[in-house]
């Protein structure tokens, strides 16, 4: 099959004959074949060798394998020197400045935090305790920084005659690792509820 002259004198009188219709579905296979011998040149000198008539092929690809990381192109192997657009969530900038953590919405606002470090609790039997004491030993706690909140049920006893007596319980923080309680007097009963609060 070859290509043939076209007629491009055609008149309202002219008759379209067998011979015409032949030519131009012909001359209509001619120049697709052509199209596609075209394409499929440029396409290996790309070094793609696909068909040109996958349709489900963008630039020689597969959908599939445009999804595979792998055979994506150009992509980075790092973050630029900058960081890029690392510290935006959601649209959000976030830098730290001076230890606080901060967000920028219309200027830098200091996202709150708890200022709560540790918190450790406990129950202990005060018994007998008297002026020596008793020692609790707790996880290390900065001193500077950690009070000591209790609550005792040994603030007073009744003796033989049935006279109460106030019998104070003393609480403090002795070291980072130790509670010392005791009180004013020898006799003691009950026991005291306590928290270590440790701040930041």
């Amino acid at each position: 099959m070859a290509w043939q002259t076209p007629k491009t004198d055609w008149k309202a009188t002219d008759g379209v004959t067998n011979a015409d219709l032949n030519r131009i579905e012909e001359n209509t296979q001619v120049a697709y074949d052509k199209a596609v011998v075209a394409l499929n040149t440029a396409n290996s000198k790309l070094g793609k060798t696909e068909k040109a008539t996958d349709s489900d092929k963008l630039d020689g690809w597969h959908r599939d394998q445009i999804r595979d990381w792998n055979n994506l192109l150009n992509k980075p192997t790092h973050l630029p020197a900058n960081g890029g657009n690392a510290d935006t969530v959601d649209g959000l900038h976030f830098r730290e400045y001076n230890g606080s953590l901060q967000y920028y919405y219309g200027g830098w606002k200091d996202i709150m935090v708890s200022p709560i470090k540790s918190i450790q609790r406990g129950v202990t039997d005060v018994s007998n305790c008297g002026i020596t004491g008793i020692n609790v030993t707790i996880n290390s706690v900065d001193i500077s920084k950690s009070i000591l909140i209790m609550n005792d049920d040994a603030n007073s006893y009744v003796n033989s005659s049935g006279a109460r007596y106030g019998n104070a319980i003393i609480g403090e923080l002795t070291s980072n690792t130790n509670i010392k309680f005791s009180s004013n007097t020898g006799t003691d009963y009950g026991r005291v509820s306590w928290q270590v609060i440790e701040f930041i």
